[in-house]
């Protein structure tokens, strides 16, 4: 338990444990009220069972004589009434603590995740071709609930509870010890010999809730994500198959620790009865009459009150910190490996202004883990302010290129320059802010019109003019404010469900445009159009460029016929096809052959 305690903390940051110490000392104050509280019946039963006892205690008759009483009964009904607010005072601090406690473990379930999914959004795009999207959720999510339910939460209320445990514990032993020792051992053996034969099995459904709780995470978000296919080729069963044991046996895992953690609350229950009558024989035969007996019957019977949740909670908690263990033990490997590759957003940075040409000098990429190279000593010009198209067979190396131009792969030799300055990782942030970048797999939010062509920026933030003059030159407006029952605040649904594959096309087209890049790279951007649209964009995009340099990946040579210089990629190497420039963007009139 102590390694664990000791994972416990590496979650933590210095301030969550600076937070973690103020709670604990809350957990002080509460359980010195709790004992307040039980010492406060004591007058009250004292007096109650034997009216001399006013004369005998000489803290009652200082406060009888100093309060000016004349009449026992109203003394004793002042003993009550003074009870009930120190009791109900240790109620008020008693629910304060558990809103701390509650409210500590809650926020670190946001801190938490906050961490892991800002962590894996700044890695490195290479990060991703071996991370399955539905366990990362799965990680930042489902565990960390788990985490919070399971381990933060237990160990916030076992330090907790423990300290009211060992406050109101050594209460009752100085009043009577043999009783106070009697009451601990009866209870807490129990819980520690429940505890005992079952830890074993708290380990391993722990780890068996982890394994079924990724494997559910994956088959679900797979049928979901590719339900069209699966409705067309009938295999809807097959995920279904996979989900529906991995859910059955997460669901009892979780059970079985519910169980497990509640289970001996009802035995407890009656061995704390069963000690509240034996006191009572035992207390008849040891003390001299029921002034004697009723105050320590009764401190016992409001101690027990206390302490019967108390051991509950502490047993409660070391269940389910072992079963929730395992979450530990991911999250803290997946938080060690993202610090330790992560790079900072770079949001804010200033778009590079590309004045001269990109070039890619000797590039060769070679993806993690394989023996082959997917691009070998790639050359490449693209002059400023010119149109370059690149096409080859699927599978050629089209992709990779583009992914490299863009940053998110870094060659494995060779470099990118931008006029004449090589690209490194304090440059690459401002590259990318230059490129509007049109992907082959679409991605859209379930938000607006507006806010899809504007992604990301904040809403009132968003230039309306810009979006509308992106969805022009994207041959997207018409529709919009035609088509569309609500124009530019319509909302596309999920992954742009509502809209066609060439209208989903154009809105990311205009959304590439919306900043006015000064790079614009089309990666089979315009493949889901009919011919004429596509050319017809085409032709606004390269003869409206301005300054702007594009870039088109295709497959169609009526793109490639319009663009002022063409790539051919085959067999993991680049050639150019033709041009209108010279290799550094000089002016030639005949076309270069591969």
């Amino acid at each position: 338990m102590l390694t664990l305690a000791r994972k416990i903390l590496r979650l933590l940051d210095r301030r969550e444990r600076r937070r973690g110490v103020l709670v604990v000392l809350l957990m002080v104050v509460m359980a010195a009220f709790e004992v307040a509280g039980i010492a406060s019946v004591l007058p009250f039963l004292s007096v109650l069972g034997d009216p001399s006892m006013v004369e005998r205690r000489p803290y009652l008759d200082w406060a009888y004589e100093g309060l000016g009483f004349e009449s026992k009964s109203n003394f004793l009904v002042v003993l009550a009434a003074f009870g009930l607010v120190v009791l109900s005072l240790a109620t008020a601090v008693r629910l304060l603590g558990q809103y701390a406690m509650i409210r500590y473990a809650q926020m670190r379930r946001h801190s938490v995740s906050r961490r892991l999914l800002h962590g894996h959004l700044c890695q490195p795009y290479e990060y991703f071709l071996t991370r399955n999207s539905a366990d990362l959720s799965k990680t930042i999510l489902s565990e960390v609930d788990q985490l919070t339910l399971n381990v933060i939460t237990p160990a916030v209320r076992l330090v907790a509870f423990g300290i009211v445990t060992l406050a109101v514990v050594v209460f009752v032993f100085l009043i009577d010890p043999l009783m106070a020792a009697a009451a601990v051992v009866f209870m807490g053996g129990f819980y520690g010999l429940s505890y005992g034969l079952l830890r074993g099995y708290l380990n391993r459904i722990g780890q068996e809730r982890v394994d079924d709780n990724r494997a559910r995470f994956k088959a679900a978000a797979e049928s979901l994500a590719g339900i069209q296919e699966l409705k067309v080729l009938g295999r809807e069963k097959a995920f279904f198959d996979a989900f529906d044991p991995a859910s059955s046996r997460f669901a009892r895992h979780l059970a079985s620790n519910e169980l497990i953690s509640k289970m001996p609350k009802r035995v407890v229950e009656m061995l704390g009865y069963a000690i509240v009558l034996g006191a009572a024989i035992y207390l008849l035969e040891t003390r001299s009459g029921l002034g004697e007996v009723l105050p320590v019957l009764g401190a016992y019977a409001v101690a027990g009150h206390r302490l019967l949740p108390a051991f509950q909670e502490v047993y409660q908690a070391f269940v389910k910190l072992r079963f929730g263990s395992s979450a530990v033990d991911t999250i803290l490997e997946e938080l060690g490996e993202i610090q330790r590759t992560a790079r900072p957003f770079g949001i804010d940075v200033e778009p590079l202004d590309l004045k001269e040409a990109l070039r890619l000098r000797g590039v060769t990429y070679r993806y993690p883990g394989q023996a082959e190279s997917a691009l070998r000593d790639v050359e490449m010009t693209v002059p400023a302010g010119t149109t370059v198209s690149i096409y080859g067979d699927t599978g050629a190396g089209k992709s990779t290129l583009v992914k490299l131009i863009l940053g998110l792969l870094r060659p494995t030799s060779g470099y990118l320059e931008v006029d004449g300055r090589p690209l490194d990782d304090a440059t690459m942030p401002a590259w990318q802010r230059a490129i509007g970048y049109v992907p082959q797999d679409l991605f859209l939010i379930d938000n607006s019109v507006r806010c899809n062509i504007a992604l990301g920026v904040p809403d009132d933030e968003i230039d309306p003019r810009a979006v509308e003059r992106a969805a022009r030159r994207a041959r997207i407006h018409d529709f919009i404010t035609e088509r569309l029952p609500e124009g530019y605040e319509t909302l596309l649904g999920e992954r742009g469900i509502r809209l066609s594959g060439g209208q989903r096309q154009r809105i990311a087209i205009a959304r590439a445009l919306y900043h006015d890049p000064k790079v614009l790279l089309l990666d089979e951007a315009t493949s889901a159009l009919d011919p004429d649209t596509e050319r017809a964009i085409i032709t606004d995009l390269t003869s409206d460029v301005g300054d702007t340099t594009v870039i088109a990946v295709t497959h169609r040579h009526t793109v490639s016929n319009l663009c002022d210089r063409v790539y051919r990629v085959a067999e993991s190497t680049l050639q150019v096809e033709s041009s209108r420039y010279g290799e550094e963007g000089r002016s030639s009139a005949e076309p270069l052959s591969p």
